[in-house]
């Protein structure tokens, strides 16, 4: 399982935003299944129903359930109003990512070139100039790698 990430708040902001979501008379609450889904409709858990950022959608479902299925009563509209908004600091995660995607690049120059050298020195008629241009790149390839590290 991956490990939760811990984040630095970078900033927060007081808003006032308003959500949706419908809950059944017996207290399930609706959840999406999407196109041809599967699955139960109604959950116990609040944090896989669906939420709706405007009221339209979450009524058509109410009107839906309660014109379909009279028998179990017309669902509720639950409004939910969110107080906080935190931004929330990336930089370091971000750093490090573009770290690894660098190294991995210049990791795959130095071996594909490793591999186009060997490939040309194992033919009869290799051409020396090019041996050389691509000794010389792979050199290149591994200062940078040097210099990518050590930084």
């Amino acid at each position: 399982m991956k490990k939760k990430e811990e984040f630095t708040i970078k900033h927060t902001e007081v808003l006032d935003l308003n959500f949706y979501a419908v809950r059944s008379a017996d207290g399930k609450w609706l959840r999406s299944k999407g196109y041809g889904g599967s699955g139960e409709s109604w959950v116990e858990n609040m944090s896989n129903a669906k939420i709706y950022a405007k009221p339209g959608p979450a009524k058509a479902q109410i009107t839906f359930w309660a014109k379909n299925y009279p028998e179990y009563g017309i669902p509720d509209l639950v409004q939910i109003t969110t107080a906080t908004c935190n931004y929330l600091d990336q930089t370091e995660r971000v750093n490090d990512r573009i770290f690894k995607i660098k190294k991995k690049e210049i990791e795959d120059n130095i071996w594909r070139t490793e591999y186009r050298i060997n490939n040309t020195i194992q033919k009869t008629n290799f051409d020396k100039n090019y041996i050389e241009k691509e000794k010389r790149n792979l050199e290149k390839y591994k200062e940078e790698l040097n210099k990518l590290e050590n930084a």
